[in-house]
């Protein structure tokens, strides 16, 4: 099952629900993975990473190199101590022995990825996709920090470009995610996608719902008035 967005609510017309949904999206994905005091600093990347990436559908851009160097340098931009580069040391993600590209080999398998990707994978049901674009490029682990914020940034870029309902791994859920990547289990991840993606349409129809009472209520009282 594949998890379409609904016309009338995704349009150009409808640019107050959607800023206010996008807020909503930045806010909760940001918040679902970061506990720390610094989640704000944080929140302020994301939605600025997040925007950039927004309007990078309207131009109809595909996914590219430039495109998550913009995101990653975005996300990380408040610590001056992290580099613009590709990582130049490490193995494993920290804290997860999950195994990760010697730093000589990460850009020609970006560029692997990006060809399967726009091109090899391009028929596969959406949500196989982008598991497979997200586990490789957690295993390529390109940069020295928010590789997670980004894959995910671009997972929902991805989603929304195809007309996709986006993704969020909630806190109680990365452990399941961290598996599927440990584990190599490409299947698991689509499921967890899919079953994310069928919750977040849920939480669209709500979010719209109240919006158009909203809409509703105003009207009424300018008509009183």
């Amino acid at each position: 099952m594949v998890i379409i967005l609904k016309k009338e609510i995704f349009n150009t017309d409808n640019k107050e629900f959607l800023d206010r949904y996008f807020d909503s999206l930045i806010n909760r994905f940001t918040y679902s993975n970061m506990s720390s005091s610094k989640t704000t600093v944080i929140l302020n990347d994301n939605m600025r990473a997040f925007k950039i990436l927004l309007n990078k559908l309207q131009d109809e851009e595909s996914i590219s190199k430039e495109i998550i160097k913009e995101v990653i340098n975005t996300v990380n931009s408040s610590n001056p101590y992290i580099s613009n580069e590709y990582r130049k040391i490490g193995n494993v993600i920290a804290d997860t022995n999950i195994p990760i590209s010697s730093p000589d080999n990460i850009d020609n398998n970006l560029t692997v990825l990006l060809d399967y990707y726009n091109n090899q994978w391009s028929k596969l049901d959406p949500y196989q996709r982008e598991a497979l674009f997200n586990f490789y490029f957690i295993r390529i682990h390109p940069y020295e920090d928010g590789n997670r914020r980004t894959s995910r940034l671009i997972l929902n870029f991805n989603l929304l470009r195809q007309g996709l309902a986006p993704v969020i791994i909630t806190d109680d859920l990365s452990e399941i995610y961290y598996k599927c990547i440990k584990d190599a289990d490409v299947d698991s991840l689509t499921e967890l996608f899919r079953n994310q993606a069928v919750k977040e349409n849920e939480v669209i129809d709500i979010l719209y719902s109240d919006y158009c009472k909203e809409r509703e209520n105003y009207e009424d009282m300018h008509k009183i008035k």
